[in-house]
This record gives structure tokens, C-alpha cells and sequence, in this order.
């Protein structure tokens, strides 16, 4: 998948800075957020993507499990395994 998502900060459009030959990055055209540099378009948009998705799946934790160190509020089963499953899929990401 080759589609950059928007920026996880400030959810404008964002794309890859092809004027370097080395390496590629991408950029927030609204608040200049950018990616880590990487040796081709695809990892750069990879990684630009992932970070975005670490802050949704934040966003996420967040809303079952509103304050840190408190026992989230969970009305089934259900919800503490989504939990459990998005607080692994965030340490996955985060690597």
C-alpha cells in the first residue's frame, strides 16, 4: 500500500520529499511534521503510516481506559480482549 495517510498530529495531507536521491522521507505539508529518513519511498510511507496508526490505536486505548493506573472501565469480555489486543498491536508498532 502505497497511500500516505495524514499527518497524526494535525490530520492535514502529507507526502514524501523526493528531492533528496539517498534517502526518502515523508513531510506534513500544514505543520512540518516528518517521518525518519529510510533508503526507499515504500519503508518511508510504511513508517510514516504506522505512526499514524500508533496514535489512533491510542485514541483507542484511551476511550476504554481513560486515566492511567486505574482500572479500565469495561462492559464485557469483549472489551478487554479489544484492549488487550490494541495495547499489543501498539507495542508491535512501536518497534
Amino acid at each position: 500500500m502505497n497511500e500516505i495517510l495524514t499527518c497524526p498530529f494535525c490530520n492535514m495531507k502529507s507526502e514524501v520529499d523526493s528531492s533528496e536521491v539517498f534517502y526518502k522521507y515523508v513531510q506534513c505539508n500544514s505543520c512540518g511534521a516528518s517521518s525518519d529518513v529510510y533508503p526507499t519511498r515504500v519503508e518511508a510511507i510504511e513508517a510514516w503510516n504506522a505512526r499514524h496508526y500508533l496514535n489512533v490505536i491510542g485514541m483507542m486505548i484511551k476511550e476504554i481506559n481513560p486515566k492511567p493506573g486505574t482500572k479500565p472501565f469495561i462492559d464485557s469480555d469483549i472489551d478487554l480482549g479489544k484492549l488487550r489486543a490494541l495495547k499489543e498491536l501498539k507495542e508491535r508498532l512501536s518497534k
